[in-house]
């Protein structure tokens, strides 16, 4: 029976439904969801992939679960924000150990949704028994043999999934400063339990990226795993200056991850003019941040007139890089690229 695939043959089935690009499109995210209701087996191993592009894949139910992480005083202090996690159940898994591919700004795009709720009560925001199938203890209990309670699960799932986004209204200060904080206890959440990303990606706007707490940097120092196994950083900018807290976070990224393979920096999508112009600041530490990495092979760079220092930096990379990728309205000659001699020509 299908239920009863060697663990190894069905997490490789499982995996595939990952697109080349890493991510999931609706149709597979739906199919997993399903996955999980077999039986206990396919649960167990269909949940880590589900949940390793959270933002991405169950956005409209993870923000209340990764909640459920934190300690009670912290719990007490989410009162203050109206949001109450009072009588959570007991999570199955260490969800946020799963986590692999963050995205900064669908996680505040998901945080925003979940503040403009009504009624922020867990309780009352979702079905208690489509949670039960994310925290409960006694998933035996469940007789995933029944056509009904099958049907009955699945239509909850999808009820939950058709309020995935629901209409934002325009956020006043207080609550884009209550979403920033719940921005940081996130991470927070992400660092102090076993979270190891793979991939980063961030919009460097500096009226959208969030302030970082200072005890969110302290957590990263005592917690090195959270990006030690960094393999992808993508970085989009509508300005050239980074704020003091996304260098001060880059800079920690050059303490602990030496192993990205691919690097992107790029205008942002929308963005329009005809040229960034970098400060300072923001070009030396992408200078030290390329020179930092070991196994850098891919960097694709909208490159501006000043970006000579960061091109300088690749004489660092000659040996690992194999791909270099230059837009834009100024493009080098770069005389040193006979010195990157894996470079692939095109």
């Amino acid at each position: 029976m299908a239920s009863e695939l060697l663990p190894e043959i069905l997490e490789k089935t499982l995996n595939n439904l990952y697109d080349f690009n890493g991510e999931f499109n609706e149709i597979d995210t739906s199919s997993l969801r399903s996955c999980t209701l077999v039986n206990w087996h396919w649960c167990k191993v269909t949940t880590p992939i589900l949940w390793r592009d959270t933002f991405l894949c169950i956005k409209d139910v993870c923000v209340p679960v990764y909640l459920s992480f934190l300690g009670e005083n912290e719990k007490i202090k989410l009162r203050e924000y109206g949001i109450i996690i009072d009588h959570y159940p007991e999570a199955l898994f260490n969800y946020p150990s799963f986590l692999k591919h963050l995205d900064i700004d669908r996680l505040l795009d998901t945080v925003r949704v979940y503040v403009n709720l009504p009624e922020k009560n867990i309780k009352e925001t979702m079905d208690d028994l489509t949670l039960s199938i994310l925290t409960t203890l006694n998933m035996s209990e469940i007789d995933f043999n029944d056509v009904t309670t099958l049907n009955n699960l699945r239509n909850l799932l999808n009820n939950v999934r058709q309020h995935a986004n629901p209409p934002i209204k325009e956020m006043n200060e207080n609550m884009k400063d209550t979403a920033n904080k719940l921005a940081n206890l996130l991470l927070k959440i992400f660092i102090e339990n076993g979270t190891t990303l793979i991939q980063l990606n961030i919009i460097t706007t500096i009226s959208e990226f969030p302030p970082i707490q200072s005890e969110i940097f302290h957590s990263l120092e005592q917690n090195g795993q959270f990006f030690s196994h960094l393999q992808e950083l993508f970085l989009y900018t509508d300005s050239g200056k980074f704020s003091n807290d996304l260098i001060m976070l880059l800079r920690s990224l050059v303490k602990v991850s030496t192993n990205i393979h691919t690097l992107k920096l790029r205008e942002t999508h929308w963005y329009r003019r005809s040229t960034i112009n970098y400060d300072p600041q923001t070009l030396d530490v992408l200078a030290v941040f390329i020179r930092s990495q070991r196994k850098l092979s891919k960097l694709d760079i909208s490159y501006e007139k000043s970006f000579k220092g960061v091109i300088s930096a690749l004489k660092s990379q000659e040996n690992s890089l194999q791909e270099l990728i230059l837009s834009g309205q100024y493009i080098p000659r770069i005389y040193g690229i006979k010195r990157l001699r894996n470079v692939r020509s095109s």
